[in-house]
């Protein structure tokens, strides 16, 4: 049987890396060109096949729920809200460019929604936003601006909204998670790289050091205060 995705992942790419960013659950995975020339040849890979699998990236075995209608209905932006991340990973080509997203810009997206919203109303049954980067945790502020108002858009028109998060976990804190968990973010992508030993090789921080132990300790201080309607995966990145 040939390897498909299925037709709610999309891919984004640069000189670089490819990004596949999976719609129908809002998870993604990056990879370097380096080590995988293209996506077919990434599929082909035996252990990232079942990884793809497992995680509904693929065209086969995927249970489908009402899929188009209930993506149709929902307004989703993915906001890339800081551009550069406090992470040095040895496998990222990235050029981190240190530009946050700026105040016009969010007033511009909280715009665009209510304009939206307000002109087609009888489309939308939910608005969904997922929060990326580099490290979207760098922009915090934008996040709550951001966050807050279109919350406030939601409850006007009786509409459900949620949002995602992908982040490497180091700033996210319990007083952060809090913050987060209040403003509606129900599920949170981040990545650990195996043990402390190879983790601490390959993500790192600017200055060279090892961001296991504070990864380790902010999951572990957050795990008493996981609502039962909050998702966090922890992954192991590809490449």
């Amino acid at each position: 049987m040939m390897r498909k995705l299925n037709q709610f992942v999309k891919q984004v790419e640069n000189a670089e890396n490819i990004i596949l960013y999976n719609f129908y659950n809002g998870k993604s995975i990056k990879y370097s060109k380096v080590n995988f020339p293209t996506t077919e040849s990434f599929i082909a890979n035996d252990d990232i096949y079942e990884l793809l699998k497992s995680e509904e990236f693929l065209l086969e075995n995927f249970n489908f729920k009402n899929p188009y209608q209930e993506l149709e209905r929902t307004l989703q932006l993915i906001l890339l809200v800081h551009e550069d991340c406090n992470f040095r990973c040895t496998y990222c080509y990235e050029k981190f460019e240190k530009r946050a997203m700026s105040l016009e810009t969010a007033n511009d997206i909280i715009k665009y929604i209510n304009n939206e919203i307000k002109n087609n109303r009888s489309k939308y049954d939910k608005i969904q936003l997922s929060w990326f980067g580099g490290e979207p945790l760098l922009n915090l502020k934008i996040i709550e601006y951001i966050s807050s108002s279109v919350i406030e858009i939601a409850r006007k028109n009786k509409i459900e909204y949620s949002a995602d998060m992908t982040t490497n976990g180091y700033l996210l804190n319990p007083r952060v998670f809090q913050k987060l968990v209040n403003l509606k973010v129900k599920s949170f992508q981040i990545t650990v790289d195996g043990g402390q030993k190879y983790h601490d090789k390959q993500r790192i921080l600017k200055n060279g050091h090892g961001t296991y132990e504070r990864i380790i300790s902010n999951l572990l201080l957050i795990q008493e205060m996981i609502p039962s309607d909050i998702f966090i995966m922890l992954r192991t990145n590809v490449g």
